[in-house]
């Protein structure tokens, strides 16, 4: 009698775990509907605002070698936005695109965020790379938007296919810089003031470690 009852316990504690499971599953799935539902209203609250955010703008995709055009006359002093990709941003250093912005012109640039490749402390350094490229532009960074857009597909992602199932890297990352052309060449000259004392004291750096080396051999 004591088994049966045994066994009858087992089975109530067995069917109350399974309810409770179940019931935390059909929560958890509603969470995730409702997550997923406030997403797309979101992306087609975004969607429907595009019209109306471009309305006056007019947007240029730039192809070709970025010598070919930052120099042409129609390009002189137009642009009030430039926007470059990670793989482009190296671009801001160039002071010949100085000539193609206007007086208070906004630079963005995609940091390392989606570059999947790259481990942690490879995408901090490209982002302090970026910064430092924009400083000898003579622009000043004056934030970043961390969650670009929260649409599943962006630059640097890609649809898996066939059986392979592969995760839609983390949107992009940008920075956002400020270019104030009445301060841009004491910006410009200070960076490069700063870049230089850098390089110095790195060198100088090695060369006392390669010193320091050299005596311990010479020691041992």
């Amino acid at each position: 009698a004591d088994a049966a009852s045994g066994d009858g316990g087992g089975a109530v504690a067995s069917a109350s775990s399974s309810k409770k499971a179940r019931a935390r599953d059909a929560k958890e799935a509603e969470r995730k509907a409702k997550a997923e539902e406030k997403r797309r209203r979101d992306a087609l609250k975004r969607a429907r605002c595009i019209v109306d955010a471009f309305d006056g703008v007019k947007v240029f995709l730039m192809a070709g070698a970025f010598g070919d055009w930052v120099t042409k006359k129609r390009y002189r002093g137009l642009f009030h936005h430039v926007n470059c990709s990670g793989f482009g941003a190296h671009l801001l250093e160039d002071e010949r695109l100085r000539g193609v912005l206007r007086p208070q012109a906004v630079l963005s640039a995609e940091l390392g965020r989606n570059m999947t490749p790259l481990k942690e402390h490879q995408k901090k350094e490209f982002e302090k790379r970026v910064d430092r490229n924009a400083g000898v532009l003579g622009a000043v960074r004056v934030g970043s938007n961390l969650t670009m857009t929260d649409d599943n597909y962006n630059i640097g992602s890609f649809v898996p296919g066939g059986k392979t199932k592969v995760a839609p890297p983390p949107m992009a990352e940008v920075a956002v810089y400020l270019y104030e052309a009445d301060k841009a060449e004491e910006r410009s000259a200070a960076m490069k003031a700063k870049i230089k004392r850098d390089e110095e004291a790195e060198a100088q750096a090695r060369a006392a470690e390669e010193e320091a080396k050299k005596k311990g051999a010479g020691g041992g």
